[in-house]
């Protein structure tokens, strides 16, 4: 799955060494899809693969403006070099070719309306200090199509969010909120169903943050996009999803632990979970381009109580 370098060439942290292993996006409120459309949708999004028992609505983008190719894409997901746990097909195609609105995609009640199972292979990097990496099953055209609607959505001007020089919201973008959503769930459904119960008191209360999922953009125009300095996430879990493939679409790059002075590298298609309070930074990139997809799960009832001291202070 990873890649581990330590540093300080001690790997005495607990890391296995066999770690290794057209435009849709419709902004007319008269088309857009409500929250109560997206739950209705996912009544028949019941797919399932045979490999594995996740579901997942992803074919459904395939489909949409582009019905000769999706066959053709579906059956490289099925031979792609992952023989487990690929995305399977899914009856979800919006008609019209419309996306439902990126504001209600990810909320709790949407969400938990068409539940992905957890992945199947989730392995530890560090026990003491639950730093994990599983497989969300996106084939590398998956990955390299994500990448391209962001790049469209973006338009080329990525903003500032947190630490990060160059992010991009998916609940801003209809379009890709809508295809980064089933690599999400499964990341999500991993961390709630596998590996919070272990250590997250009030697991059940976690929801994604209201602002997230977002993408984020390492690229080497200029040196504050390099590389994101060390810093801790305000969540109680955070996910990282490769897109992009070390050596081939980038050198240098990866996820430093200042608790193990280690750098994680992932492979494409393949998600890093961590507890966010964890001091860490991505390393600078010498060449090409780095994309994530990047999530925070935080606790829903603190969230709510935030954002009402948010409100009451705006009153003020």
């Amino acid at each position: 799955f990873v890649s581990a370098r330590n540093n300080n060439n001690n790997n005495n942290h607990g890391i296995p060494h066999s770690c290794r292993n057209n435009n849709n996006n419709n902004n007319n409120p008269s088309t857009k899809r409500t929250e109560e459309d997206i739950i209705s949708y996912n009544k028949y999004d019941k797919t399932t693969s045979t490999n594995t028992t996740a579901a997942f609505p992803f074919h459904h983008y395939w489909s949409v403006g582009r019905p000769a190719a999706a066959p053709m894409l579906a059956a490289e997901a099925k031979g792609s070099r992952r023989k487990h746990n690929h995305l399977a097909t899914s009856e979800l195609i919006p008609s019209g070719g419309t996306y439902p609105s990126g504001m209600y995609v990810y909320t709790p009640e949407a969400m938990a309306s068409s539940p992905a199972a957890p992945s199947h292979d989730v392995v530890c990097v560090s026990a003491d200090h639950h730093i994990y990496v599983c497989d969300v099953g996106l084939s590398e055209e998956q990955c390299r199509e994500i990448i391209q609607v962001s790049e469209k959505c973006s338009r080329g001007s990525y903003a500032a969010y947190t630490y990060a020089k160059q992010t991009l919201g998916c609940r801003d973008h209809d379009e890709l909120a809508w295809i980064c959503r089933p690599p999400v769930l499964v990341s999500c459904s991993t961390i709630l169903e596998k590996l919070a119960p272990k250590t997250t008191p009030n697991h059940k209360k976690l929801v994604l943050d209201e602002r997230e999922p977002h993408m984020v953009k390492y690229d080497v125009s200029k040196k504050e996009r390099q590389k994101l300095d060390m810093h801790t996430d305000k969540s109680e879990w955070t996910f990282l999803i490769a897109l992009s493939e070390p050596s081939q679409d980038y050198e240098g790059g990866g996820t430093y632990f200042e608790a193990l002075d280690t750098t994680i590298h992932l492979q494409r298609g393949h998600c890093l979970i961590f507890p966010g309070k964890l001091r860490h930074c991505g390393q600078k990139i010498t060449r090409g381009f780095r994309f994530l997809l990047v999530g925070f799960l935080v606790n829903q009832q603190q969230q709510q109580q935030n954002n009402n001291n948010n409100n009451n202070n705006n009153n003020n």
